[in-house]
């Protein structure tokens, strides 16, 4: 599985002084039971929102960044 990660989503990263790694694994912990392709997805860990879309093998990072405030997941 290869992640690819967004201009944009670099840029959020480095705003919101987020650890690339730790939103890598994020992704590949949930992307790998996520069947569906072609579509964004949306991933709410704790405080963080990560957007992604998976293609066949390819995961592009959209964006990520903070929530105000801790949801549930």
């Amino acid at each position: 599985m290869k992640i690819k990660i967004s201009r944009h989503a670099k840029r959020r990263l480095k705003l919101y002084e987020l650890d690339e790694s730790e939103v890598i694994r994020i992704i590949k912990s949930n992307a790998e039971s996520t069947k569906i392709t072609g579509e964004r997805q949306v991933i709410i860990k704790g405080r963080l929102k990560i957007v992604f879309i998976k293609e066949d093998d390819i995961i592009t990072l959209i964006t990520a960044y903070p929530l105000k405030k801790e949801r549930k997941s």
